[in-house]
């Protein structure tokens, strides 16, 4: 069973797109190394990328991880920076933070369309349309 969440981080990754298809998204980040019914996951520039996909066929969530290191085997930690470029990538503009949250820190799009949640026991990031 694979694990939920594996995915974080776009240095020189290009910038995750909502709305893509599963055929989009393996031009983005190769070949998928796991493939389910609603999700891929691809591993591309030391990232591991997971895309979950509607019943359009086309992705509404994606989540990045940095891969581990050989050495910490586990994901690594996300800075403040590479957070920023993913939201960013996603949709430019301010995101605003929202208050209160410590473990999970959540963010919206400056449209209100989106939202991110970092989750910092996991480090990972989750971008997807608001609920």
């Amino acid at each position: 069973m694979k694990p939920l969440f594996y995915l974080l981080c776009l240095t020189s990754i290009a910038g995750a797109r909502l709305g893509e298809t599963r055929e989009q998204s393996a031009a983005r980040y190769g070949a998928a190394i796991e493939t389910g019914a609603e999700s891929t996951i691809h591993e591309h520039d030391g990232q591991r990328v997971e895309l979950l996909y509607g019943s359009d066929g086309k992705a509404r969530e994606v989540r990045f991880a940095k891969l581990p290191s050989i050495m910490a085997g586990r994901y690594s930690p996300m800075t403040p920076a590479l957070i920023t470029e993913h939201l960013q990538n996603a949709q430019a503009g301010e995101w605003q933070r929202l208050p209160g949250r410590v473990v999970k820190e959540t963010w919206t799009s400056p449209d209100g369309q989106l939202q991110a949640i970092f989750d910092h026991r996991l480090k990972i990031l989750a971008i997807s349309p608001v609920q």
